[in-house]
């Protein structure tokens, strides 16, 4: 596929990404598509709510976005050398998927970029995200990483090499493949055919030789007559040609369907397992009430890295279960052990539990019985005891 040489500055972008000069650092980049941006912790929806979110905050704030290395700049022990930004941005919206405009690279960074092979490949966003829907709630900043999150995240070191050029099977094998530098040299071939650009004239290997020209301007032999021209009259009582048949998108679309059900059921039992592990880190950490309840909105990557730097609860002290229980019986009970009461006041607590008989003194003598103290009860006792011996 040859074109011209690109008229536009827009036109020297590859897919997601757009750059002042082809050999330059991004000056835009795609941050995420419109709706689903599958990740390592899950999907992640980019919805129009999530626009409009997004953009309302960056006119509140007034401020631009921060670009930092590996989100070193959210992780307070990081040294300062490692938390300064190497790059700034604004954000806008495209048909439905956000960008990162107007952005500004320092010098490090920038080489790092435009090198071959280069230091730096992709980005990351760090972002609050919806636990229900999947939502991106707000942008906090981005980072130049190696390791993206992200899958199939746009590459800001994929820019396309001056005067290359693709044929459709170039074209073909690039899309269906996984460099993703391919890829977007491929887009940028299929962007450079729309533009409207005329084509390259061709090399003098594909010209025709002259004596092929002669032949091909030679008029037909007598025996076959060229066709005659038709006026504008008859060309217009001709029935159009039938349009292209189009594909059957139904199997596309039931797969489409399937998939969104599996990955909304997958969401649910990612937010339940990170819901858990995230339940167990706080539970874990010493932090007031009003931190807890922050950290409980935020996300779990965000939850780990800020209580890593917080100290462990301290473990409470088991009560020993032998020792109160021996406290509590107080070897009353006829169990063994001796008594923590008196024993007079252990016979009379003895006595009002049943544990024991209580006997009036009695003394016999002969055909006599003498009562020092008799009462009542004893003598209901005495009774008692007689019936049950006979």
């Amino acid at each position: 596929m040859h074109r011209g040489v690109l008229r536009r500055l827009d036109a020297l972008a590859s897919d997601g990404v757009e750059r002042a000069e082809p050999d330059g650092p991004p000056t835009a980049f795609r941050i995420w598509r419109a709706g689903l941006n599958p990740t390592d912790a899950g999907p992640t929806l980019f919805t129009d709510r999530s626009a409009a979110l997004l953009l309302a905050q960056q006119a509140d704030r007034g401020n631009r976005y921060p670009i930092d290395i590996d989100h070193l700049s959210l992780n307070v022990d990081a040294p300062l050398e490692s938390r300064r930004a190497v790059g700034w941005f604004s954000i806008e919206v495209r048909n439905g998927e956000l960008w990162a405009r107007d952005v500004e690279w320092t010098d490090t960074v920038r080489d790092g970029l435009t090198k071959e092979p280069p230091e730096w490949r992709y980005h990351s966003p760090a972002y609050d995200q919806d636990p229900v829907t999947g939502e991106v709630l707000g942008l906090l900043n981005l980072a130049i990483t190696n390791l993206p999150a992200t899958h199939s995240v746009t590459a800001l070191a994929s820019r396309v090499t001056k005067g290359a050029s693709m044929n459709y099977e170039d074209v073909k094998a690039a899309l269906s493949g996984a460099d993703e530098e391919k890829r977007a040299a491929a887009w940028a071939a299929i962007k450079s055919a729309f533009d409207g650009e005329e084509p390259e004239k061709k090399d003098a290997e594909d010209e025709p030789s002259a004596p092929a020209k002669a032949d091909a301007e030679e008029p037909p032999p007598e025996s076959e007559p060229a066709p005659e021209k038709k006026t504008d009259a008859e060309d217009d009582d001709e029935p159009d040609a039938p349009p292209p048949e189009k594909k059957d998108t139904s199997v596309v679309a039931s797969i489409d369907a399937e998939l969104r059900k599996v990955n909304a059921k997958l969401a649910v039992l990612e937010k339940e397992r990170d819901d858990k592990e995230r339940a167990t880190i706080l539970a874990s950490r010493e932090m007031s009430a009003a931190l807890a309840k922050v950290l409980e909105k935020k996300p779990l990557a965000t939850v780990r890295e800020i209580c890593a730097a917080l100290p462990l609860k301290a473990e409470k002290p088991t009560p020993k279960t032998t020792e109160t229980i021996q406290a509590t019986r107080g070897a009353t009970h006829g169990q063994g052990g001796a008594s923590r009461l008196p024993a007079d006041e252990k016979r009379k607590l003895d006595e009002r539990m049943g544990l024991v008989k209580r006997q009036a003194s009695i003394r016999h003598e002969g055909m006599h019985s003498y009562f020092p103290v008799l009462t009542a009860e004893d003598a209901r006792r005495i009774r008692l005891s007689k019936k049950e011996g006979a």
